[in-house]
């Protein structure tokens, strides 16, 4: 008798548990019962928070471990939404995120309960946050030419949205600097540069800027002056007569030269600037009469200046 008494108390749990089970199928059936909620869990089975991110590295995968509340809801399917189709692709079937390139994308899921409740959260690809910028500590720039401060996001992997620099001048009567770090020199002296990053301003770097009255260590056009044009009266003109090289181990024929498409000048005129006039071996080609251009020359990975030209026949 007791042993029968013992096996029942053992079953009697079971019994009920499937009671409850049967009995909420069976209600399921006949009865709708609402989606309320929408979570996605982490690996280990907690909820990452509303309108949080998952940041993944660019060669990972996220498997979307979605979980719908109550669980004898009576419709489970979800749509899935992606903001961004070229840094994140999604199959619905298996549920699996799969980076593309460094950026975000906003992940909507959406249950297709008539209530249609949603969880909302972004995937980040990327390896890390910006960490540290990298730029020379000083530079030297004659007075009325430009120079390029290169700068550096540390680490590579840093995702677009967060690779945004700021460039400030402390005196700009002595060195002004453009949103791409191109510092022109004003008058002769030494300013700071500051650039620091957009996203975590507490990122940054001080850049020493030295204004001199000659030219410098570097790669100039002669008799530029910022903001002016350069005449010519030759159709056919030869960029090597007005080149400067200031750098040991560089000759004439280290130059390149090319048309710049997109001057930014407020003080001159680019309405009829074109991108068929050509350069060759140096010389550049103006294909009319009172035609304004702007012409990079550079040495790879040293230096370059910039000069605007009119090419005027009766100069």
């Amino acid at each position: 008798m007791k042993k029968t008494v013992v096996i029942i108390l053992l079953i009697l749990p079971f019994l009920l548990i499937y009671f409850i089970s049967f009995t909420g199928q069976i209600l399921s059936k006949y009865t709708h019962i609402n989606v309320e909620r929408v979570v996605l869990l982490n690996d280990k089975g907690d909820e990452y928070s509303a309108d949080g991110f998952v940041k993944i590295g660019l060669d990972e995968e996220f498997k979307l471990r979605i979980k719908i509340y109550p669980e004898l809801a009576s419709n489970k399917e979800v749509i899935i939404s992606n903001s961004n189709k070229e840094v994140v692709s999604i199959d619905e079937s298996t549920q699996i995120a799969t980076p593309l390139k460094y950026g975000e994308s906003t992940i909507i899921i959406t249950s297709k309960d008539r209530h249609f409740v949603q969880y909302i959260f972004k995937i980040v690809v990327a390896q890390d946050d910006i960490e540290d910028i990298e730029v020379e500590k000083e530079i030297t720039i004659p007075k009325g030419k430009t120079g390029q401060i290169v700068a550096q996001i540390i680490p590579e992997t840093t995702i677009p949205e967060y690779r945004d620099l700021i460039w400030e001048s402390k005196d700009t009567s002595i060195a002004k600097v453009n949103a791409n770090g191109i510092v022109t020199g004003v008058s002769v002296g030494e300013t700071e540069i500051k650039v620091k990053s957009a996203h975590k301003p507490e990122v940054y770097k001080i850049i020493i800027v030295k204004i001199v009255s000659e030219y410098g260590k570097g790669v100039w056009f002669d008799n530029n002056e910022v903001g002016k044009l350069y005449k010519v009266s030759e159709q056919i003109f030869d960029l090597r007569e007005i080149t400067i090289i200031n750098l040991e181990g560089v000759t004439i024929d280290d130059l390149d030269y090319k048309l710049v498409n997109n001057p930014t000048s407020d003080q001159i005129d680019y309405s009829n600037i074109t991108s068929l006039n050509i350069i060759e071996e140096g010389k550049i080609t103006f294909k009319e009469e009172n035609a304004i251009v702007k012409v990079q020359v550079f040495v790879a990975g040293i230096g370059y200046d910039y000069i605007t030209m009119i090419y005027i026949a009766n100069e």
